[in-house]
């Protein structure tokens, strides 16, 4: 996943976006800074961020099976490891296992993009032999549809809903104007729909030197997934049923980061109950 500008990698908090009217370069500082500007909307959580707190089963799944093909490439070094602190390192060393192979697919993730990124600008790029497929792919997809591009790797800010990301691009075709996602996992997961649509609904694009400007009114979404040699395209239309469903998803990222109080004083007595009542 590349980092754009304005986001930020917190520790406890994952991927955040620095409002630039709210919140000075540079900023946070401190953990607390981060919190105040959380609640503040000096800061606000990813797209990706929000949408994480409705794990799709399949993404459970995915995991799973990452873990079990990493377990079977590792089996030669966990046989024979008996006892409490064998087991725990056999556990680590497949955990360990696991996040090599999914970092080897974000890495290609990454260097997709970043290519995509660099041809629709119409910049010199160096394609890597084993993206060539993809690539070629890409330039079909964009041939056969007439895109043109508008907005590439361009931050989009929700200050309502208090959400930011980034779209992979904003582009004409046939008439329309599309967000676009690119994607070159395994498969297009329906929960891409809902990231889409958080995007075409984000009405204010935020650029790397601070300076802002109105979106395009966003007609539709693709998403556009790309294997070694072909590309597949989704329709998502951007509804407001969906956009609720990220509304649901961006309250319940409070909920799960504790930046809505839930429950209530602390009793000392239980005489405080009655007086709470009344």
């Amino acid at each position: 996943m590349t980092t754009p500008v304005l986001a930020i990698e917190s520790a406890t908090h994952g991927r955040l976006y620095r409002d630039p009217a709210l919140a000075p370069e540079g900023f946070p500082v401190t953990a607390r800074d981060e919190i105040e500007g959380l609640r503040s909307g000096a800061l606000v959580p990813s797209v990706t961020n929000v949408l994480g707190v409705a794990c799709p089963p399949a993404l459970a799944a995915w995991r799973e099976r990452s873990i079990a093909l990493a377990a079977v490439g590792v089996a030669d070094e966990l046989v024979g490891r008996a006892g409490p602190d064998g087991i725990a390192a056999a556990c680590k060393r497949v955990v360990d296992a696991a996040g090599t192979h999914a970092m080897k697919a974000a890495a290609r993730g990454d260097r997709l993009h970043r290519t995509f990124e660099l041809l629709a600008r119409g910049e010199p790029v160096d394609v890597a032999d084993a993206d060539r497929g993809a690539v070629g792919a890409w330039l079909a997809f964009c041939a056969a549809y007439g895109v043109e591009f508008l907005e590439v790797e361009t931050t989009l800010l929700n200050r309502q809903l208090r959400y930011a990301g980034t779209a992979d691009a904003i582009c004409r075709i046939g008439g329309r104007t599309v967000v676009v996602d690119w994607k070159s996992g395994t498969a297009v997961r329906p929960h891409a729909a809902l990231q889409v649509t958080a995007l075409a609904h984000a009405p204010v694009i935020v650029r790397p030197d601070g300076s802002e400007s109105p979106a395009p009114v966003v007609d539709a979404g693709l998403v556009v997934h790309f294997d070694d040699s072909t590309y597949a395209v989704r329709l998502v239309r951007p509804t407001d049923r969906l956009l609720a469903y990220v509304a649901a998803c961006r309250t319940a990222w409070d909920v799960a980061h504790e930046q809505v109080e839930l429950l209530g004083p602390w009793l000392a007595r239980p005489e405080q109950l009655a007086e709470l009542a009344g």
